[in-house]
């Protein structure tokens, strides 16, 4: 009767501690997975934010390519040219035949 109890006593506490080890994987593994959705979330707010981005400098690149007066304005801003008062004059590019 005493090495029955004694194998039951041992067995239980290995099955403790299986239970023990496994639950503190299964808390481990919870607390990654926990980090990994909020870098998923900050990761996916910066992608909008560069897809945001993206669209604001595609506009601004079509509106350059295709707005003479954007252009100047944008000269004059980023460049210093063309104080007020002056005039802005427009040439046309030579066409070779």
């Amino acid at each position: 009767m005493n090495g029955k109890k004694l194998l039951w006593i041992t067995l239980g506490c290995l099955q403790l501690g299986v239970i023990l080890f496994f639950g503190y994987r299964l808390f481990e593994e919870y607390k990654e997975l926990e980090y990994r959705e909020s870098k998923k979330a900050a990761l996916e707010h910066e992608k909008e934010d560069l897809h945001q981005k993206i669209e604001q400098r595609r506009d601004f690149l079509d509106r350059l390519g295709r707005d003479t007066e954007f252009q100047d304005a944008v000269v004059r801003r980023q460049l210093g040219y063309a104080k007020e008062g002056e005039a802005v004059f427009h040439f046309q590019p030579i066409q070779q035949d």
